[in-house]
């Protein structure tokens, strides 16, 4: 009893810490991005600078900020090293140089092999990737009634935890078990999105209404 007490203890203060850690991410690029409205974007790449060890759970969208502000700045040369620094970690941003916003760096002659090992980083992600899913019941569920299912999917470029945050009216709250889904597809390391013709999403997708209904009284 005592052991799963101390378990249930440690557990609630690790969700209380990544709580807050998150809340303070927030703030910070809340102030990023006033720095960014004001057109400051030296004072934000600083303020960055000085607070990537602070954030180092949220590298790579701190270096996404980053790489964001040199072009606005039309920096483009500071960033070819952001890329080389960020594919050493693993990270990646789906750097083809058919998409019309990486056009200004084609000038440089390294962004061909820059481009090639950020689209084979992508490539051996997505080979091991899967689909996945969370489900929100009703606030008031009860597994004596079977409930309508609403499928909620992330947006292009965007993930799960940022589709979580929409679709929360009274009615749905009230009235589906919703089930919020990630694409296996990635656009780049932390970002998402969905292809017409995927035979492996299709078959994800499957697995998942299965898995579902099986665990939950769906109508």
């Amino acid at each position: 009893m005592m052991k799963t007490a101390i378990t249930i203890l440690m557990y609630l203060i690790s969700i209380g810490l990544l709580t807050a850690q998150e809340s303070s991410i927030e703030k910070f690029m809340k102030e990023v991005q006033e720095l960014e409205n004001n057109k400051k974007y030296t004072e934000a790449l600083e303020l960055i600078d000085l607070n990537l060890e602070k954030f180092s759970d949220y590298e790579f969208r701190l270096l996404k900020e980053k790489i964001y502000l040199n072009e606005k700045m039309d920096h483009y040369a500071e960033n070819l090293p952001i890329f080389e620094y960020a594919h050493e970690k693993g990270y990646f941003f789906l750097l083809h140089p058919d998409i019309p916003k990486y056009k200004p760096y084609r000038v440089f002659p390294e962004f061909e092999e820059i481009s090639e090992r950020d689209l084979k980083i992508r490539e051996q992600v997505n080979a091991e990737s899967k689909t996945t899913y969370k489900v929100h019941l009703p606030k008031d569920f009860t597994g004596e009634k079977r409930w309508p299912l609403l499928l909620i999917f992330n947006g292009g470029g965007s993930n799960l935890d940022r589709v979580q945050k929409h679709w929360h009216s009274e009615t749905l709250k009230s009235g589906y078990i919703k089930v919020y889904l990630q694409s296996y597809n990635h656009y780049d390391t932390e970002t998402y999105g969905w292809r017409s013709g995927d035979n492996m999403a299709d078959i994800e997708l499957f697995r998942i209404f299965i898995e579902v209904i099986k665990q939950y009284p769906v109508d």
